[in-house]
């Protein structure tokens, strides 16, 4: 079997999360991103966007999640260090479907502002907002083409420069927009509407 970068499945078994790890992973970086909002460090609509993107990580198989340990960084909105993914054919797929089935809003491309993206433009935005860093692209057989940034084996914590650059200028800008999409609800949502969203995960 194949190991290593040019495996499908570069991790060890030992690292996937079993039942009771992901629900206290989950209940640690939900309670951290609440804890962001409530501070003010982001607002509601980016605290709903972290909610519902950890959702789908912690709910897709193919995933294993990594705290950070030791101290974390004070612009850390969500305290990972690692997100392993263990067949990355399988996880974009997966990405591709939950944006596609969201009705939120809170992933919707503006195909004005940002004609060229990929469905999953935002879920890649996010994470990167979030101080992580994609490693290791998944098997040239399978890869769905340059412009998708969501075919990663592994994505890095790194707390350096442009994420510290990225919490300064811009982690209360949203770059999602107000529009209507065709058969769906607003983009932009109400506070009330917001907090019924935040109210799944409290």
């Amino acid at each position: 079997m194949e190991t290593g970068p040019n495996a499908v499945d570069m991790h060890p078994a030992s690292v996937r999360n079993d039942a009771h790890e992901r629900q206290e992973i989950a209940r640690v970086v939900y309670a951290t991103i609440t804890s962001a909002c409530d501070s003010h460090m982001i607002t509601m609509r980016q605290s709903a966007r972290y909610h519902l993107l950890f959702e789908y990580l912690i709910g897709c198989t193919e995933v294993s999640i990594v705290l950070l340990n030791g101290p974390w960084p004070v612009q850390c909105i969500w305290p990972v260090s690692k997100i392993l993914v263990h067949d990355a054919l399988i996880f974009f797929e997966y990405i591709r479907r939950m944006v596609a089935n969201d009705t939120s809003g809170l992933f919707h491309v503006d195909r004005v502002v940002y004609p060229m993206a990929s469905p999953t433009y935002i879920v890649f935005h996010s994470l990167c907002s979030l101080g992580m860093k994609q490693r290791f692209r998944g098997p040239p057989s399978t890869d769905p083409g340059s412009s998708e940034h969501m075919y990663y084996k592994m994505w890095t914590f790194q707390n350096d420069r442009s994420f510290q650059n990225y919490c300064a200028r811009n982690l209360r800008c949203d770059v999602t927009s107000p529009v209507r999409r065709v058969n769906a609800e607003l983009a932009e949502r109400t506070d009330a509407e917001i907090r019924m969203i935040l109210a799944i995960f409290n």
